[in-house]
């Protein structure tokens, strides 16, 4: 086997390996949703507390809002942030292009970078930036 060729197998083989973490991670966080969703439905807590009512269906919104909304709640994300994040600020989960559309101009506007793409079941990553970046 001569260097190149090793050098080939090596890179598809670190490929692979990030692709099979990135889905192991996609896995995990579902899993954890699940046990969520499991706890959540279960019912009241030991403590008497009564279990969360389902929000109902969020009206439409005026134009601008969503980025507006993300603009207020950047600051309650974490330093690096996903899709699901996003919508656990807002309170609520905006149609995929309206949200690709408010973190494009976030982007522009110099508030945040992209981290990571999505890639393999995971999710485009998102980090802020500070203000001397």
């Amino acid at each position: 086997m001569t260097q190149e060729e090793f050098e080939e197998r090596r890179r598809a083989l670190e490929e692979r390996h990030r692709a099979d973490v990135a889905l192991m991670n996609e896995a995990h966080a579902a899993r954890l949703r699940s046990l969520e969703e499991l706890r959540q439905a279960s019912g009241p807590a030991d403590r008497g507390q009564a279990a969360p009512q389902p929000s109902p269906p969020a009206p439409a919104r005026q134009p601008g809002r969503v980025l507006d909304d993300l603009g207020e709640a950047l600051t309650d994300l974490p330093e690096v942030f996903d899709k699901n994040d996003v919508a656990r600020a807002l309170g609520y989960e905006p149609s995929r292009a309206t949200l690709l559309r408010a973190l494009r101009q976030l982007k522009a506007d110099g508030e945040i970078i992209q981290e990571s793409y999505s890639m393999g079941g995971v999710t485009t990553r998102y980090r802020k930036l500070s203000r001397s970046e």
